[in-house]
């Protein structure tokens, strides 16, 4: 059986019109923060109450490879309970999925169960989808060490160093620097982007190619790593931020963090055995 526990914290909102199919949710109340699940088991919105602040963004939990089929959602007490039932597409695993959303401090507290069924342990990713709509005001913060896109090559003109460092890097052909120095503490816009927990391994490409581009690593030239399990959404023009932290209590050492330009976050956890 594994577990993984994910926290949502909640800064500000943008405010939004309700509508019928958000008022037959569930929901669950965490001091003055509230999320909605709806009734397939997503996680469709996050309000703050003073003031009453909302934001529209899609999440849940989903098993790479697999089939799924929603068994039930339940409220109980506090507590929102999804469970669903995964199976592989291959039809040879299968496994219960549950998750529980629970109200903790002033957030809250997602925990995920996974308990697999049959004799034979498998492994796949374990994923935490997030989505919301595309916005060019919207910024993505991890804890990176530099928040530069991983290309190299070309010094900048000073107008493009400040766009960079004013978070206002575009998707594009330019190539960027490699040795100056950018803060760590800039969020970006959402790119297609991806981010290998903590440190990298060290090798170098074989010439059959069979190798992946992470086994060759140089500080300079590779920036997508992060070494804390956290990510920031953050609404530049509405002034509004919500987070999503792995607790300390199980956060595991194989991870990946995608991130899309269509408004899509996915946090991949690797190599746990089923």
């Amino acid at each position: 059986m594994s577990k993984s526990f994910v926290t949502i914290v909640f800064l500000f909102c943008l405010s939004y019109p309700a509508n019928a199919q958000q008022n037959k949710s569930f929901q669950v109340h965490a001091s003055h923060l509230k999320i909605a699940i709806n009734a397939s088991g997503e996680i469709v919105s996050l309000e703050k109450a003073k003031p009453r602040q909302r934001i529209s963004l899609r999440a849940t939990t989903r098993l790479s490879d697999t089939e799924q089929k929603l068994l039930s959602v339940q409220s109980r007490k506090e507590s929102v309970i999804v469970t669903r039932r995964i199976t592989t597409t291959d039809k040879r695993h299968s496994c219960l999925l549950t998750d529980t959303f629970t109200p903790e401090g002033g957030a809250i507290r997602w925990e995920t169960e996974i308990a697999g069924q049959g004799k034979e342990a498998w492994s796949t990713g374990i994923q935490t989808h997030w989505q919301v709509t595309p916005d060019p005001n919207l910024r993505f913060w991890t804890t990176w060490g530099d928040p530069r896109p991983e290309t190299v090559g070309l010094t900048l003109t000073e107008a493009e160093k400040r766009e960079l460092l004013d978070g206002n890097v575009a998707a594009s052909d330019r190539q960027l620097p490699v040795g100056d120095w950018a803060d760590p503490l800039v969020p970006q816009p959402l790119l297609t982007r991806k981010f290998w927990y903590g440190g990298p391994t060290y090798g170098k490409h074989r010439s059959d190619g069979t190798m992946e581009d992470r086994m060759y690593y140089n500080p300079f030239e590779n920036r997508n790593y992060f070494s804390v399990p956290v990510v920031s959404l953050l609404h530049k023009k509405a002034d509004w931020g919500v987070s999503m932290a792995f607790s300390p209590e199980n956060i595991g050492i194989e991870a990946l963090l995608w991130t899309h330009k269509n408004g899509k976050l996915v946090f991949d956890r690797r190599n746990n055995r089923i």
